[in-house]
């Protein structure tokens, strides 16, 4: 890839129809070392390897220039949109870079979205709070079905704990919240791991998504993993395009795992991916519309973390 003349930094691909947080993509490379059933990008790619692009530092140092050049402006930015973002830092080491550029940026964020464990390398960094370490969650039975290749809900808990003791802040993912028989029992595994090994932490955000994929997913997904059955539920097209399941089985989803997320994490900011105001009013009982937008109320989160 070459650089070229275009911006390092783009919005997230969010539809108008739905209420989508508004946070930027440093965009490095593309595809991911794990094989998660679910996932969008065995659809989004036209090539199946994995991909960074060479002249990563190059854009970073262009991140670096827009964002100074708007001093004005808070930049939250996520680099986790098309790739796992440390997945593959064995090989390339570009989080430190990021971590160092980013701590020397009064104005901006950086969240590092990532189901693997490689932090060890990031624990010395002086980060000023300015990177955001956040793994992505589910049940144990979907992380041991689902997610192939990934390091274990505990084994990523562990990693959380380890950046927590660093002074990063952390955020967390149920994204996607897959419904099957026993959901709540699984999900609620999570959640008692969770309180145990983080109550205290400084977590600036938890972001609640149902499953939802373009209808071309399914079947390239189900011969890539025949074993799976997440596919086999009751779905609408949704207002994006996506099929997704039925309002209320999200709104049951969110509502539940909203209220138990409350309990652990008071002070925590729980979002909505992707959803309407109406599933926003019945599982939330809130409109972000009226409270300035979800943009904003995540970039207010993240300056009460950095600021504090």
């Amino acid at each position: 890839m070459t650089l070229g003349e275009g911006r390092a930094l783009r919005p997230c691909p969010g539809t108008k129809r739905y209420i989508c947080c508004g946070y930027q993509i440093l965009h490095l490379g593309s595809g991911c070392p794990f094989d998660c059933t679910y996932c969008i990008l065995q659809v989004y790619l036209s090539n199946p390897y994995l991909t960074v692009f060479t002249n990563a530092p190059e854009i970073i140092k262009q991140a670096q220039r827009e964002i100074t050049a708007q001093r004005n402006r808070f930049f939250r930015i996520g680099t986790g949109e098309f790739m796992d973002s440390l997945g593959l830092e064995p090989i390339t080491e570009l989080a430190p870079l990021l971590v160092e550029t980013f701590s020397d940026l009064d104005n901006a964020c950086l969240e590092l979205k990532t189901k693997s464990v490689f932090i060890d390398h990031l624990l010395q960094l002086p980060h000023r709070k300015r990177t955001f370490l956040s793994w992505s969650l589910n049940s144990p039975e979907i992380s041991e079905s689902e997610e192939k290749g990934t390091p274990s809900l505990e084994e990523r808990l562990q990693a959380a704990v380890r950046a927590a003791e660093a002074g990063y802040p952390l955020g967390f993912h149920f994204d996607p919240l897959i419904y099957y028989p026993g959901w709540q029992k699984g999900y609620q595994k999570t959640l008692v791991l969770l309180k145990d090994y983080l109550a205290g932490a400084t977590v600036a955000w938890i972001s609640l998504g149902a499953l939802r994929f373009m209808p071309s997913l399914k079947a390239v997904a189900r011969k890539r993993h025949p074993e799976t059955r997440i596919f086999l539920g009751e779905f609408i097209l949704g207002l994006d395009g996506k099929m997704r399941y039925l309002r209320p089985i999200r709104v049951e989803m969110y509502r539940r795992l909203y209220a138990e997320l409350k309990e652990i994490f008071p002070e925590t900011t729980i979002y909505l991916c992707m959803e309407s105001e109406l599933v926003w009013r019945e599982a939330l009982g809130m409109n972000p519309r009226q409270a300035g937008g979800l943009a904003q109320m995540l970039d207010n989160a993240a300056r009460r973390v950095i600021y504090d």
